[in-house]
């Protein structure tokens, strides 16, 4: 009895031109086996090609392509065999498979426009001969955007992660002949650590100037390290507010000394949480209280509460006339003027007044 076929291998079938009783089988590690899982409705790239970034696009589809041994459909280096060959057949699944990879992997409008192409390697030259360009214009142009990037308002790691993506694609445009002194990429690594180093801001001046130093120069890798501690040690030693309540945090200091006044007056500091530096506000007020604004998250905003700092005892105040400095007992505007009282105010208020047993009284319009 014959043993079982494994499920590795596949059997072609006998085309016209072979014998009869023979068979044909086609391992899994063959460039045209087409593995169960695949299926025509795969993305070999997240983000269909639209036209820009063809470079990326380029080495993105075929190092998928060659992860599933099917680069060779579109490089070249399978060429299509005769109808009766044995592998015809798969062949032209495989071909079907890829072809449909990379109508997926394309545009709406550039997909259409390479329908009616016979082989995935037709679609592929293509797509080469009207999005490719030649590596020393690409090449060029790496070098323009890499001179531009500096630090600016990001943090090490996003101003390092920038230049390596240019330093990768760089590489793979690289045209002219090759080294062979095996000097290359030593002077390449020097390059990069300059150019690095170069737009970092001002603020790193002092640790670049010890890189520089160092005796021999550090590899990319080490400086990169050596900048990236010395940033957690500046966000761990910066000043912050000592406490943050909800999004404002205010902070108010006595100085009598400071403005002459022995009832104290207030300077009152406002601090935004979100850069967690203090934006001083100062604003004193004459009578030992302050006012001012505050900063949040949403803005600045105006405060209105009146903070106190005269500890004497509140000021009477008149429930009837609600003015101050007496009680609702002794108001003359209740009970009457005295016979001896001076006006020393002339108020269209008190319009006329009347004698009545020697006191005066005052009646209103």
């Amino acid at each position: 009895m014959a043993p079982e076929q494994s499920q590795s291998q596949t059997t072609a079938p006998a085309t016209a031109s072979d014998n009869i009783g023979t068979s044909f089988t086609i391992d899994a590690s063959h460039p045209l086996y087409v593995h169960p899982s695949d299926n025509s409705g795969i993305m070999l790239v997240p983000t269909p090609f639209s036209g820009f970034g063809y470079n990326s696009w380029k080495r993105n589809v075929l190092i998928a392509l060659s992860a599933k041994n099917k680069a060779g459909l579109v490089n070249g280096r399978i060429s299509k065999p005769s109808e009766d060959a044995h592998l015809y057949d798969y062949w032209v699944r495989s071909n079907d498979m890829v072809f449909a990879w990379l109508s997926n992997s394309l545009s709406k409008d550039i997909a259409e426009s390479v329908l009616h192409c016979e082989t995935a390697r037709d679609i592929w030259k293509d797509i080469e001969e009207r999005y490719g360009q030649s590596n020393d214009s690409w090449y060029y142009q790496i070098q323009r955007e890499i001179t531009k990037v500096s630090q600016g308002d990001s943090v090490i790691a996003s101003h390092f992660t920038r230049l390596r993506r240019l330093w990768d694609e760089l590489r793979t445009a690289s045209f002219g002949p090759e080294c062979t002194c095996g000097a290359e990429p030593q002077c390449s690594e020097g390059q990069k650590l300059i150019k690095f180093l170069t737009g970092l801001n001002d603020s790193y001046s002092n640790v670049r100037s010890n890189i520089l130093m160092i005796n021999p120069v550090p590899t990319l890798g080490k400086a990169y390290s050596m900048l990236l501690h010395d940033e957690k040690q500046r966000e761990i030693q910066s000043p912050t507010p000592p406490f943050l309540s909800d999004s404002t945090s205010l902070i108010a200091k006595v100085s009598p000394s400071t403005y002459g006044s022995t009832s104290g007056k207030a300077v009152l500091n406002s601090y935004a949480p979100t850069s967690g530096k203090p934006g001083p506000s100062s604003y004193v007020s004459n009578s030992g209280g302050v006012s001012g604004t505050y900063a949040s998250t949403s803005g600045t905003k105006s405060y209105s509460q009146r903070v106190n700092f005269d500890h004497r005892k509140p000021e009477l105040v008149c429930k009837y006339c609600k003015r101050p400095s007496h009680s609702v007992d002794k108001c003359y505007r209740l009970h009457g003027f005295p016979a001896d009282f001076k006006f020393t105010k002339n108020k269209k208020s008190a319009a006329c007044v009347q004698v009545n047993d020697g006191q005066l009284t005052p009646n209103f319009i």
